[in-house]
């Protein structure tokens, strides 16, 4: 759930700051050679969200992995213990 919440969180992070570019590229930076720097920050943007949501599910991978060694292991501890 924490996992869920945290990636959730920083999609909806990643998509504001990609709202303020647009915001920005349109409305304050209205010319020709900005075009070329809204299209850079919105690859590296992306860019960063992939690289975000990859961390997190390996993450999330890993504990989960984690988690059911551990149970594993207590069921062979608790059987061989009776």
């Amino acid at each position: 759930m924490k996992f869920t919440t945290t990636k959730f969180a920083i999609t909806i992070f990643v998509l504001l700051a990609y709202v303020a570019s647009i915001t920005q590229a349109i409305g304050i930076k209205n010319g020709g050679g900005y075009l070329t720097e809204f299209q850079a920050k919105h690859a590296m943007l992306m860019d960063n969200l992939k690289d975000t949501i990859k961390e997190l599910d390996h993450r999330m991978e890993k504990d989960t992995k984690s988690i059911k060694s551990s149970k594993i292991t207590l069921v062979i501890a608790l059987t061989n213990t009776s």
